[in-house]
């Protein structure tokens, strides 16, 4: 099975262009922030957000090797999921990252002035968001998930919510799996220089003319899920997994 995580106030039927390009035989799990379309108590830390994710994809997949991919702050999480899984003693064939921006903290280098708001993590459809949430969007994320929102506002507040989880989260653990990342050319230079520090063994970045959003999207997802089938097959036989 191919698991993907969603980024920030994304839903995981953003994946459906994926799955189709994919092809039928290719099982596809697409996952999203708890809380998002039913009501719940999402998870307000990245840490946590992974644990919950790893849980899901063991009672999909009790055991490895897994292919585990995300999307904007999806990658990041994912790069802790394989994390946790490893450590539990499993197996991770492959990790691929969609287009996922680290902020400095989470490489350990801190904002280079004072005045420089914290990368968000994520992206919208207008570019790299660097913002901090006001003291209304604050009050709320008490009842985020519990207590819906109408229409767009609901996803905008859990993009938010990505906002909060990059701005505490704490600075990621290297990772020597085997890698793949996936950059539109909105910023690749930021993206590569940034997942350098932490991928430290058998990767390699992927670049598409596009954007963000359309990564993911017809045209430029057929092309990139032919890239995709080629490296997940070459990942499962490393660890001895018949591949169709």
């Amino acid at each position: 099975p191919f698991f993907c995580i969603a980024g920030a106030g994304g839903l995981a039927l953003a994946f459906l262009p994926l799955t189709k390009a994919l092809g039928p035989d290719q099982p596809f799990f697409g996952l999203q922030a708890h809380g998002l379309e039913s009501r719940a108590v999402p998870n307000f830390t990245l840490g946590s957000a992974a644990r919950r994710y790893a849980r899901i994809i063991q009672n999909v997949q009790p055991h490895g090797p897994y292919v585990i991919a995300g999307h904007s702050l999806g990658g990041v999480i994912a790069l802790r999921v394989v994390q946790l899984l490893e450590k539990a003693g499993h197996k991770v064939a492959l990790l691929v990252i969609f287009d996922s921006v680290l902020s400095p903290r989470m490489v350990g280098s801190p904002p280079s002035g004072s005045r420089e708001p914290m990368e968000a993590g994520d992206m919208t459809v207008k570019g790299i968001v660097k913002m901090r949430p006001n003291l209304a969007n604050v009050l709320r994320l008490p009842l985020l998930g519990v207590v819906r929102q109408r229409g767009v506002a609901q996803f905008e507040s859990f993009n938010k919510l990505g906002v909060v989880q990059t701005m505490l989260a704490r600075r990621l653990r290297p990772w020597s799996g085997r890698a793949v990342v996936y950059v539109s050319n909105m910023s690749p230079e930021v993206i590569e220089s940034r997942w350098r520090q932490l991928l430290t063994e058998s990767w390699i970045t992927v670049k598409f003319s596009t954007d963000h959003l359309s990564i993911l999207r017809i045209p430029i997802v057929v092309e990139l899920a032919a890239d995709l089938r080629t490296r997940i097959a070459e990942a499962l036989t490393e660890h001895g997994e018949q591949t169709r």
